[in-house]
């Protein structure tokens, strides 16, 4: 099981000096973590300035508490909230959840795990859900039933129309149509997705409440 440096992001800021190469590598893998570790160590900074000695345990821990409750992809909440045509703070809520361990459960396909949705969010008829495919990985080519919909939160895809999708763009597609895509060099590829009516996968039908997509 890899490292979850985002744990230890206090520590670190608190710790000071240079990275190890095993975090440098880690930050290269996960660009997030360096933004926390950088905003950490700005807030313990500032708290120096003021008191000129380190911050009480107890402010620290408020401190940390209120910079942990704001998610990397805070910035996505109105365009995940519109997608998902739930409220603002839900969309916001579900975000917070994306970097828990325990919300991801593997797909079929390797490389790809997935946060189902469906208890959070009430879409007749569909398919919500956040999906995380690996770097090096592609989603193998399949049909949709219906139409689709996704938002681009983390890392960078090629489609095999030529696209290139980027965190925050948001693509359409038509029901009855097919595609595939690749992820490129960079992190893992993490959108949120509303597909209509299921998908065809390897010539398999998978349909809402299908815990496979």
């Amino acid at each position: 099981m890899s490292r979850n440096w985002h744990d230890e992001v206090d520590a670190i800021a608190l710790a000071g000096g240079e990275e190890t190469a095993e975090l440098r590598a880690a930050m290269e893998q996960d660009p997030s973590l360096r933004e926390a570790i950088d905003a950490a160590r700005a807030i313990y900074a500032a708290l120096a300035l003021v008191t000129h000695r380190l911050p009480p345990a107890a402010l620290r821990a408020r401190v940390m508490e209120s910079v942990a409750s704001t998610s990397r992809f805070e910035r996505w909440a109105s365009a995940a909230a519109s997608v998902l045509r739930t409220t603002v703070e839900n969309a916001r809520a579900l975000l917070q959840r994306i970097d828990a361990a325990a919300s991801w459960e593997p797909a079929p396909m390797p490389g790809i795990t997935l946060f189902h949705l469906e208890p959070y969010v009430t879409l007749p008829n569909a398919i919500p859900g956040f999906v995380k495919v690996a770097q090096g990985h592609q989603f193998p080519p399949h049909h949709h039933l219906g139409a689709e919909t996704t938002l681009i939160l983390q890392g960078t895809c090629r489609d095999d129309d030529g696209r290139i999708l980027r965190p925050g763009d948001l693509a359409h597609r038509d029901a009855q149509t097919d595609h595939a895509f690749e992820v490129l060099p960079g992190p893992d590829f993490i959108y949120l997705v509303v597909v209509f009516d299921g998908v065809v996968i390897g010539g398999v039908p998978m349909l809402p409440g299908d815990r496979r997509v």
